[in-house]
């Protein structure tokens, strides 16, 4: 009996030894992305199920070495290794139990030596320019080399220990290479590839002098507040109107991503966050980027700033002069002037700001050019206007949201956790009232610089920008947010007065700026050489047709319950991609839904026309170089699928439209087959950024075949759309040579 006792408890234990087996494949797709010298990154796909990963490496010989991590994302970085090593990387998928069912390797040899990091250009002038780079692997001596952007030979300098050199006496207004490589003994690394270049700066022509900038910044400014852009009438702000009526109004501005410190630093730089790193609030810039205000210092401006410089950014950089407070108060607020100690101030920021642009527009040396960036707190809530500002507008109606309803269908699940809009109409109401007096104090601020400006004669020589870094959502759709793609989010006011430039009461409805414009407009208006770094491109080749922008391109980084986003918009339609853990979309027709109130991604009539739009996203993601987001755990709420048109025809395009070979090398085959009914077919081919390399006409057909020459294209992303009567197909182009 005891024995038999005995062997039941085994056979029980065994049993539910079995059943807490972990069940999970191991992970697949197993890679390393990345190798260098003392360090690789090893990726893999994710593990439906798995709580959490573990890694584990050896050299060569040796035993495997395990990590202490509970990974959550799908990639890792081994450091610490050594050069010349053959190493096994290992990766398994666990369950809860903290069980797995074996793991996956890869192997790699690390690299003998590493190239430097970040290679970055800056202080450009007319005869040279400061080449900097960040040491990787603990790499201490550094050899660099440049050459004519035309010329194959290059020209080596002697070795280096320092992180930079400064170039001297190179010709005006001439483009240059330059690259840098670590010297590790006896091996030298790969140079730094592609090689930076550079354009060396030529003086302004002679007589014409560098004009002044100041750049008027909102914090969570909309762009519908104003009289130009569709403001309330009784919404009196004459200055600020008067930058729009005597310059430019471009109705169509965005920032590159809707946050506090990714905008701005993307207003510094004129780069997309991905490409500065500050990716939202909590990230900071990456050292030793070209920043704005230190180029047109470096070229004899005078430059300062006042205000909200960015959080986490650290003490503003670049300015002669700088003030800063802290935090989001309005009244005896801490600042801090020019680094030094401390101290509170008593009064309004809006007032203080005010004085403190004055001390800087009067400290700027005798015939010096000058930058202020004028980049105030307001209105960001929750704002506190001036008190003698409180008894504005008190009797007035307030603007109000058409859509003051919770989407119902066709919603991403986190919208109402996340950003849930908490307040009753009449609560609304009150905090729109808030945000119209705190701007007010604005309007006194803008008064009062452009009365300086008059004073001293140069209003007409100095370039005024009225911007925000985002919007903000007041209740539409019953959402408060700044960081999703709905207009009211991602729509700032834009107004530019430059007479030399903008004629009065220029109003472009044809063009979408974006805020990584900035840098690069203020950089051609000062006759500097911009940085090929630079994303952005100038305003005023945008607004000439000189350069064209068919898609502005979104990013968000995500934050705790809410996802990361891409999206990208033309005049009339906007595509968004939620980073859920299940696919999430919005698709909006801004020409016929202008509030957004109706998703039409389950619409089938629309099926085709998305899929477009989804190949341009992904065309420009992979043409700015943008990183793959991690997914969060969210869905669309309440899907509903209109099968109003039938999406039978989204299956067979593919057999329609072909494109051969794909990636394609010096010419590709485009074969269309619709045979019997001829209409007139069009064919354009634009590039991932939205620009047009190929375009192509032909009269009532029904099959056509083109033998087309890329050779000259740039190896990426091409989007083929092909237009047939009404009908329209899509196809994606790789071009990889």
């Amino acid at each position: 009996m005891k024995l038999f006792f005995t062997i039941s408890i085994l056979i029980l234990l065994s049993a539910g030894k079995s059943l807490a087996q972990c069940a999970l494949p191991k992970p697949t797709d197993v890679k390393v992305d990345e190798v260098y010298s003392c360090n690789a990154t090893v990726s893999w796909s994710p593990v439906a199920g798995a709580a959490y990963y573990m890694v584990k490496y050896k050299e060569e010989g040796g035993s495997f070495v395990l990590l202490p991590n509970n990974i959550t994302t799908t990639s890792f970085q081994f450091t610490g290794l050594l050069p010349a090593k053959s190493y096994t990387f290992a990766v398994a998928s666990y369950c809860a139990n903290n069980s797995n069912n074996g793991w996956k390797q890869v192997k790699k040899t690390t690299l003998e030596c590493s190239a430097p990091l970040s290679p970055a250009i800056s202080n450009i002038n007319n005869q040279g320019a400061t080449f900097s780079w960040l040491p990787r692997c603990g790499s201490t001596v550094f050899k660099v080399r440049y050459k004519l952007s035309t010329s194959v030979n290059w020209t080596n300098l002697p070795t280096t220990t320092a992180t930079s050199h400064v170039f001297t006496g190179l010709a005006q207004n001439t483009s240059y290479d330059v690259s840098v490589q670590s010297n590790c003994g006896t091996k030298n690394s790969k140079w730094t590839e592609p090689a930076t270049t550079f354009v060396t700066q030529n003086p302004p022509p002679a007589g014409i002098s560098k004009p002044n900038f100041i750049v008027i910044l909102l914090d969570d400014g909309r762009f519908d507040s104003y009289q130009p852009t569709g403001g309330p009438a009784w919404f009196q702000t004459p200055s600020i109107n008067r930058i729009a009526n005597e310059g430019a109004n471009f109705s169509y501005a965005f920032p590159t991503t809707s946050q506090c410190a990714p905008s701005r630093v993307s207003i510094y730089t004129g780069l997309y966050a991905h490409h500065h790193g500050a990716l939202d609030n909590e990230t900071r810039m990456a050292d030793s980027l070209p920043l704005l205000q230190q180029i047109l210092k470096d070229s004899g401006y005078y430059t300062g700033f006042v205000g909200k410089y960015g959080q986490l950014q650290g003490k503003p950089v670049g300015f002669d002069y700088w003030a800063t407070s802290d935090g989001n108060i309005f009244f005896n607020a801490n600042f801090n002037i020019n680094n030094g100690p401390d101290t509170i101030i008593q009064g309004h920021i809006t007032d203080i700001y005010e004085d403190m642009a004055l001390d800087f527009l009067n400290s700027v040396p005798t015939g010096d050019p000058f930058m202020l960036m004028f980049f105030t707190r307001v209105p960001h809530g929750p704002n506190v206007p001036r008190t003698s500002d409180l008894n504005l507008y008190t009797g007035e109606t307030m603007p109000f949201p058409t859509n003051f309803e919770k989407y119902t269908v066709n919603y991403p699940s986190y919208f109402y956790d996340t950003h849930n809009w908490n307040f009753t109409p009449e609560e609304t109401d009150s905090l729109t009232l808030l945000d119209f007096q705190a701007i007010a104090g604005v309007e006194d601020n803008v008064t009062t610089l452009m009365n300086w400006l008059e004073q001293h004669n140069i209003l007409d020589s100095t370039m005024i920008i009225f911007t925000s870094d985002n919007g903000f959502m007041r209740g539409e759709h019953k959402l408060e947010a700044k960081q999703i793609a709905q207009e009211e989010s991602i729509r700032v006011p834009l107004f530019i007065r430059f007479p030399s430039w903008f004629e009065a009461g220029s109003v472009y409805a044809d063009k979408m700026i974006t805020n990584i414009d900035l840098a690069p407009t203020i950089l051609e208006a000062a006759h500097i050489t911009n940085p090929t770094s630079m994303d952005g491109i100038s305003i005023k080749k945008l607004a000439d047709g000189e350069m064209s922008r068919k898609y502005f391109f979104y990013q968000y980084a995500g934050e705790e319950g809410a996802p990361s986003i891409r999206a990208v918009r033309s005049s009339q339609y906007k595509y968004v991609k939620h980073y859920c853990t299940s696919v999430v979309e919005e698709f909006y027709d801004l020409l016929n839904d202008p509030t957004e109130d109706e998703n039409l991604i389950n619409s089938s009539s629309f099926s085709s026309l998305i899929q477009s739009y989804r190949v341009v996203l992904d065309s420009i993601r992979n043409a700015v170089g943008d990183y793959v987001p991690v997914a969060t755990n969210c869905n669309l709420s309440n899907p509903q699928k209109d099968f109003s048109n039938g999406d039978e025809n989204e299956n067979i395009n593919d057999r329609i439209l072909r494109l051969w070979p794909s990636p394609a090398d010096a010419h590709f085959l485009l074969s269309f087959n619709e045979a019997g009914n001829k209409e007139d077919i069009s064919v354009v081919i634009n590039n991932a950024l939205g620009a047009a390399v190929f375009q192509k006409n032909i009269s009532q057909a029904d099959i056509m075949n083109l033998v087309i020459d890329c050779k000259e294209w740039q190896p990426g992303f091409y989007v083929v759309t092909l237009n047939k009567g009404n009908q329209t197909y899509n196809q994606k182009l790789v071009v990889n040579r």
